[in-house]
């Protein structure tokens, strides 16, 4: 099965499935990140504690990029070269490390948000971006009334799909078929307050996880 990723809204049916990619960041002018709230108390918390070194099992089926049905586009994520946009209070300004490299413009209710050592340049993808070690986060509403997130999702990629605890409440983490250049991000994605949460980069399933709970409890 062409993987399709986690951060879809339920309610919305879209005309074109675009594999190995997070289909709620196709549009790519989403705006400023924020950070989930550590509001979850660590005491006893599956969710909470670190995830320890090949912990996780994951499914091994991957689509190869030249039998996938369709391909997110090799478009710059800055095309425009601009400066990124201020981290504010309600900002993260680093992620395992990376500082805040780029901040699209405000697109509706949607936020991303770019950690990279070096600038956003006007020639870089997110297969390039993915494959020199950057981390995106992503957040966007979730309507309750969509049903659970992570069971729905689990229902409709089946075994692409881990659950993993994030603080108190079922995390998705999927491993996207491959980009244009062969890199093959991981994806956490989770709600807290309404809002879907997620960290999209090349790490190890553990890694990614131990990120997402720093940032939950």
């Amino acid at each position: 099965m062409q993987l399709v990723s986690a951060i879809v809204k339920h309610s919305v049916r879209l005309a074109v499935m675009v594999a190995a990619f997070s289909i709620a960041a196709v549009a790519l002018y989403v705006a400023t990140s924020v950070r989930a709230p550590g509001s979850v108390s660590s005491a006893g918390i599956e969710g909470c504690r670190p995830a320890d070194v090949d912990s996780i099992v994951e499914s091994k089926a991957v689509t190869p990029f030249e039998d996938q049905t369709s391909h997110i586009p090799d478009v710059a994520i800055n095309p425009d070269g601009s400066p990124s946009m201020s981290a504010t209070a309600a900002n993260p300004r680093s992620l395992d490390g990376l500082p805040v490299a780029w901040i699209g413009a405000p697109r509706g209710s949607n936020a991303e948000a770019f950690y990279l050592n070096d600038p956003i340049g006007p020639k870089m993808t997110r297969a390039t971006f993915y494959d020199a070690g950057g981390l995106s986060e992503l957040t966007y509403p979730y309507d309750a009334l969509s049903g659970d997130y992570a069971a729905n999702l689990q229902a409709q990629l089946g075994d692409r799909v881990t659950l993993v605890k994030v603080g108190d409440v079922d995390g998705v983490l999927t491993w996207w078929d491959p980009l244009s250049n062969g890199v093959r991000p991981h994806e956490l994605a989770w709600v807290s307050d309404g809002m879907v949460h997620a960290i999209i980069g090349v790490r190890a399933a553990e890694a990614m996880v131990n990120l997402a709970r720093g940032m939950a409890c």
